[in-house]
């Protein structure tokens, strides 16, 4: 080593010495306590607020230059009271003195903050306790910077990691009524190095006042952000909730969130990918691709599925016992996939299939307008049994008679608030429907509900052989107008009235026409204001349960004396039969009554109340000359008589009578006057 590098490196080694020995002493020498007043005095510069640290100052100088402050806080703004805008248990950072000296390169060590309390408030007039402090940092921060060219700069940062703890911070707003406390809040994260990911997490508890609910909440996760691309990162993210509270369903519920998360400052724009939602006792998988998120008018797209999971069981976690229903084997298995694209006022689903229990539905779904409950569907289903989901047989009986109890059906009101709500406009098409245990296939379902305009639900479909058109409108008023038309053509009424009623009371091939109009705003009201048409005619059919012909065979039994045994099934036998009416303020009034059967041609005329259910209606079979089958030879002697069969009492058990003996009487008396007027001729005639 040559004389001169001897030197430098005493001279150096000695300035090593002397700074070391200086850093050593600093402490001894200098007490930061002494400096509150100045310290104090810059921060109200920077913030316009009275700032105060009750704790000690210490500080640290090797290997660390470092400071650790305790009980410090900072004042409310003037209206605020005495309560501190925030204060602090302690707080503290250390920098590496050699690489900042020798590298001007910061290095931290862990960055502490103990029981931070921030205080935010906002008056009745809405003038709140933060504002003005930014407004003096920002009017602090415009001051032209000292020019010094010889001003070192920092090469890079780098922090060793920061810890927040056992934190809070309160949020009053007296203007909206509410108010939020974030509590026992801790924050830890890894080292902090500029363009690489760091390891974080944290937990605190939520309380909201209106609506009341606490809420658990932790997150861990790894973040990075990028400087030069203005790139945020969350990657491995992960949050659970715990939430309590009046307004939560069943009081509790929990549900954990994963994925992958970034956003762009530059484009605006934000991706959450592998999407995890777990609640509710299964998962949703979903994306989101969000963009023009600070516009104003920000925009998503995405998918999302779900596993297979019950709607029961969901009901349940929900705090709602499932309803009874007829199948207990329904609410068992749902499952969902789609498409999606959504605005804050806005949402459409796309490529939707929607399994629940053994329906399939694909198609389109959207809520046009989250504020008026715009819905629009257009949905393809396979099969649909809507008679599984309804409430069993016993439990419909029991409901109908405890309501006959309590009120009469005509009093009860109809839901003209919910169908003025209504704001729907859709297309749904089935395979098969079953509903009151009617089967229906091909079905093509329409409704154009939109708010503020006339509703009309449209129903197409095969039906036992023929087919269905039925057409209802509502009109709202004062009062409201209900219109409906249904055509059935070409049915099997055999098995079509045996799923209705439970009974094949009918049988052969029918057709139906149904005309019908009325206002109200009771069931009541609509009876009493209905007006129409309804007509309908079966041909080569029977009505099962009655046979007229054997009613009037025991009826001229009885009258002669003679024993009577029935041979016949208990049915009337028609070659054709039509029925025509008009409905005018709730009566159904017969326009044409006409049945042809081998015995006998059947006429009649009557009224049906529809207001009380009630029937007044004579038939009046008339026996063929002509007598064949259902064993007419016997009723020779009633040939051209016509038999009047009355029907009165309640709809749901009318009382039916026969009265053979003044039929016979009538045919005596006008047999007597027709021999008398013969004989009458005949004397005029020898006279």
């Amino acid at each position: 080593m040559s004389k001169f590098a001897k030197i430098g490196a005493w001279i150096v080694g000695s300035v090593v010495v002397l700074v070391a020995a200086a850093v050593v002493a600093l402490p001894m020498l200098f007490d930061p306590n002494d400096y509150r007043d100045e310290i104090g005095a810059a921060v109200e510069k920077k913030t316009g607020r009275d700032f105060t640290i009750d704790g000690d100052l210490k500080l640290k100088v090797f290997p660390w230059l470092g400071v650790e402050v305790s009980n410090a806080s900072l004042a409310n703004a003037e209206g605020f009271g005495k309560q501190p805008f925030a204060k602090i248990d302690s707080a503290g950072a250390s920098v590496r003195l050699i690489p900042l000296i020798t590298k001007r390169q910061v290095e931290t060590s862990e960055i502490r903050l103990n029981g931070l309390a921030l205080d935010l408030r906002v008056d009745a007039n809405g003038n709140n306790n933060w504002s003005s402090m930014v407004e003096a940092m920002q009017a602090e921060d415009t001051e032209p910077p000292v020019k010094d060219g010889n001003k070192p700069g920092i090469n890079s940062l780098t922090i060793g990691s920061i810890s927040v703890t056992n934190s809070s911070i309160n949020f009053t707003d007296k203007q909206a009524k509410t108010a939020y406390a974030l509590s026992k809040l801790n924050v830890s994260s890894g080292s902090i190095n500029p363009n690489e990911p760091v390891n974080a997490e944290a937990s605190f508890v939520l309380d909201s006042s209106e609506p009341k609910v606490n809420a658990e909440i932790g997150l861990v996760g790894l973040f990075k952000h990028n400087q030069k691309s203005q790139v945020f990162e969350g990657n491995k993210l992960r949050i659970n909730v715990i939430a309590n509270g009046d307004l939560v369903p069943a009081k509790q519920q929990q549900f954990t969130l994963e994925g992958e998360a970034s956003y762009n400052a530059k484009e605006d724009t934000l991706q959450f990918a592998a999407g995890k939602l777990q609640a509710l006792g299964f998962n949703t998988q979903f994306d989101v691709n969000g963009s023009k998120l600070t516009s104003g008018k920000p925009q998503f797209n995405g998918k999302v599925s779900t596993d297979t999971f019950s709607p029961a069981a969901v009901m349940k976690q929900l705090g709602s016992a499932p309803p009874k229903t007829a199948d207990a084997n329904v609410l068992q298995k749902a499952k969902f996939n789609g498409r999606y694209e959504a605005t804050p006022s806005s949402i459409s689903m796309k490529d939707v299939k929607f399994i629940f229990d053994d329906t399939t539905f694909s198609g389109e779904l959207a809520m046009t307008d989250f504020k008026s409950q715009a819905l629009r569907f257009n949905l393809t289903g396979d099969k649909l049994n809507v008679d599984r989901y309804l409430a069993p047989k016993v439990e419909k009986a029991k409901d109908k008679a405890e309501a006959g109890k309590k009120s009469n059906i005509n009093e009860i009101r109809l839901p003209e608030e919910a169908i003025n709500a209504l704001n729907a406009q859709g297309f749904l098409k089935l395979d098969a429907l079953t509903i009151s245990d009617l089967k229906l296939n091909k079905v093509d379902y329409s409704v154009d509900a939109l708010r503020g305009r006339t509703k009309t639900q449209t129903l197409k479909g095969k039906l036992y052989g023929g087919e269905i058109y039925s057409v209802s409108k509502y009109t709202a008023g004062k009062p409201s107008n209900y219109s409906t038309e249904t055509k059935l053509t070409g049915i099997n009424s055999g098995p079509l009235v045996k799923d209705l009623i439970g009974k094949e009371q009918i049988s052969g091939l029918g057709n139906v026409s149904v005309k019908l109009r009325s206002n109200g705003d009771t069931v009541g009201n609509l009876r009493k204001g209905m007006d129409g048409e309804i007509s309908f005619s079966l041909d080569n059919g029977a009505f099962k349960g009655i046979n007229v012909a054997q009613q009037i065979r025991k009826a001229q039994a009885l009258l002669k004396g003679q024993p009577f045994v029935a041979t016949a099934a208990e049915e009337t036998d028609f070659a054709s039969l039509t029925f025509k009416a008009n409905v005018n303020n709730g009566v159904v009034d017969t326009v044409e009554l006409d049945g042809k059967n081998p015995l006998f041609r059947l006429g009649g005329s009557g009224k049906i109340d529809l207001v009380n259910m009630t029937i007044d209606y004579i038939a009046k079979p008339t026996i063929a000359k002509t007598i064949e089958g259902q064993g007419g030879a016997e009723l020779t002697e009633l040939n051209g008589i016509t038999i009047p069969i009355k029907i009165v009492g309640s709809l749901s058990d009318p009382k039916i009578s026969l009265d053979l003996a003044n039929a016979l009487k009538a045919r005596a008396t006008a047999e007597v006057k027709q021999e008398l007027k013969e004989q009458e001729d005949k004397y005029k005639d020898q006279v």
